[in-house]
C-alpha cells in the first residue's frame, strides 16, 4: 500500500543533501511509512550504504553519489576511489567497497535485536498504530530502551533511533481514548477523507505524524477560545458550564474543526 506524504522543510534539506542533484518533488507517494523514511535518512546520514540505496530507490534517483556531500562515515570510503574513473564506475565501487572500521547503523542494529522494533516500524495505519500501544508493545520498547527515573537508567543508543517513534504514539493513544473514549470505529472514520490520486479519488486516512503535529494546533486554538468572555462567569472566570452549554458532546477535534474550517481541508 503506497503513502502520500508532503515534504516538510528540514526532511527536504536532508534528502537534498543526501541525493545531490536530484529534484524532489512536492508530494512523495511511498510504499512505506513517514516513520520508516525517517529511520532510513537518519541511518544514510550515519553512513549505512543499504539505507542510502534505499532512499535513492524510494525517490528514483537518477543523480549519482557525490563524495563531497556524502555523511562522514562514507567521505573516507569514497575518497579511495580513483578520480579518473568515470562516474557509474565510481558509483559501482562506492557500493560494493568495504567499510571495516565503520560500525553497523543503528537502523540495522534494532533491525536484527528486536522483534518488537520490527513489528512497530511495519504499520499500515492508524489502526495497527493504537494496537501496538493497546498491546503493551510500545510500553516494552520504552521500559527495555527509553530512559527512567525509579529506577535510574540511562536510555539505550538505540533510543535516539526509536524514541520519537515511541512518543508519536503515545500521544496518539493518549488522544484517542480522551477525545473518542476509545472508540476505535469512530476514530478511523472520524480521520477518513477522500483523497485525489491523479484523477482517481479514493478514501485516505490521516498519518500518525500529521495526528501528532494537529494535536498542539487545536490545543492552542481552544485555548484562545477559552478566553472569549462567552465563556465566563460573574467573576470573570472561565465557566465549564458556559462552555459546554455551548458545544455539547463535542470533543476538542470537533470543536476546533468548527472554530477553524481550514484546518480540516485535508488533501
Amino acid at each position: 500500500m503506497k503513502a502520500v506524504f508532503n515534504l516538510l522543510p528540514d526532511e527536504r534539506q536532508k534528502l537534498q543533501k543526501l541525493l545531490p542533484g536530484h529534484v524532489l518533488p512536492a508530494t512523495l507517494t511511498i510504499s512505506s511509512d513517514w516513520d520508516h523514511l525517517e529511520a532510513s535518512i537518519r541511518a544514510a546520514e550515519e553512513g549505512d550504504l543499504d539505507s542510502l540505496k534505499q532512499l535513492e530507490q524510494m525517490f528514483g534517483a537518477t543523480s549519482l553519489i557525490n563524495p563531497t556531500s556524502l555523511p562522514p562515515a562514507l567521505t573516507a570510503a569514497s575518497s579511495s576511489i580513483s578520480s579518473s574513473l568515470t562516474l557509474p564506475t565510481a558509483h559501482s565501487a562506492l557500493s560494493s567497497i568495504h567499510l571495516p572500521s565503520h560500525p553497523p547503523s543503528q537502523l540495522a542494529a534494532l533491525n536484527a535485536c528486536d522483534q518488537d522494533i520490527k513489528a512497530m516500524e511495519c504499520t499500515e495505519g492508524l489502526h495497527e498504530v493504537l494496537e501496538q500501544v493497546k498491546s503493551g508493545l510500545v510500553h516494552r520498547l520504552r521500559v527495555k530502551y527509553g530512559p527512567s527515573l525509579s529506577p535510574p537508567k540511562k536510555a539505550d543508543p538505540l533510543w535516539t533511533t526509536i524514541g520519537q517513534q515511541i512518543s508519536r504514539r503515545e500521544h496518539l493513544y493518549r488522544d484517542f481514548e480522551a477525545e473518542f473514549e476509545g472508540d476505535m470505529e469512530r476514530y478511523l472514520t472520524f480521520f477518513t477523507y477522500q483523497g485525489g490520486v491523479r484523477w482517481k479519488v479514493e478514501l485516505k486516512t490521516r498519518s500518525m505524524r500529521l495526528l501528532v503535529e494537529d494535536i498542539p494546533k487545536w490545543n492552542k486554538c481552544l485555548d484562545l477560545e477559552a478566553q472569549s468572555v462567552a465563556y465566563m462567569d460573574k467573576e470573570g472566570n472561565f465557566s465549564k458550564e458556559q462552555w459546554q452549554e455551548k458545544w455539547g458532546s463535542k470533543n476538542k477535534w470537533e470543536i476546533w474543526f468548527e472554530l477553524d474550517p481550514e484546518a480540516h481541508n485535508w488533501k
